[in-house]
């Protein structure tokens, strides 16, 4: 297993050990996502998210689901909609936070050379490439990470205004996510991939 951990960011003190239970409970398991807690830059317990900030939850709030993504890719070419799509209508945000995302190894290993090449979306990546391995989704609302929001952390890049040297670190930040996404839709191209990256394209061009 791997689980990935912003240098701004901070785990609850049992996060490892649930990300643990999920996997060592689910052999199929290859991907396990949990919710937020929001601080401030100095660890302060926010009491509300900023509005532009993706809030991930479950469809049936309070509960963990499990997903079969081998299952809904049946279902999916039924009625000729996304994969991609129906994973993130049960679970709101379920790429969001790199500090929040574990994954099984070989998910990673098997993109190895991606990995290495990519600027920025290790979240975006690590859930793409896990819907490609097929397998067990593992989503939990459960607040095991500690998401802190400031002036200088990645999610922040997309919403600055203001001066010159903001606009700057904005466009640089959009070029980077640009470049994540063609290389991971080249990488992993499939029409899952592809829906899925051109909507999250879509967002950035809204933001």
């Amino acid at each position: 297993m791997i689980t990935f951990l912003d240098d701004d960011d901070m785990y609850v003190s049992n996060r490892l050990e649930e990300v643990y239970k999920a996997f060592t409970s689910f052999k199929r398991l290859v991907y396990f996502h949990n919710s937020q807690m929001i601080i401030d830059g100095n660890g302060n317990l926010l009491e509300r998210s900023p509005p532009s900030l993706p809030t991930p939850k479950n469809l049936v709030g309070e509960s963990t689901i499990v997903v079969d993504v081998d299952k809904l890719r049946v279902l999916a070419k039924r009625y000729n909609v996304s994969v991609a799509d129906l994973v993130l209508k049960v679970r709101v945000g379920a790429d969001f936070n790199n500090s929040s995302v574990a994954v099984r190894r070989h998910v990673v290993e098997s993109h190895a050379q991606l990995l290495k090449r990519l600027p920025a979306s290790i979240d975006n990546f690590a859930f793409v490439s896990s819907l490609r391995a097929g397998g067990l989704m593992y989503f939990t609302d459960e607040r095991l990470t500690l998401y802190r929001v400031h002036g200088e952390n990645w999610s922040s890049a997309f919403r600055l205004k203001g001066s010159k040297e903001m606009q700057l670190r904005r466009a640089r930040a959009l070029l980077q996510e640009i470049k994540a996404y063609k290389l991971i839709g080249s990488s992993l191209l499939d029409d899952d991939t592809n829906v899925y990256l051109d909507s999250k394209k879509e967002v950035k061009r809204c933001s």
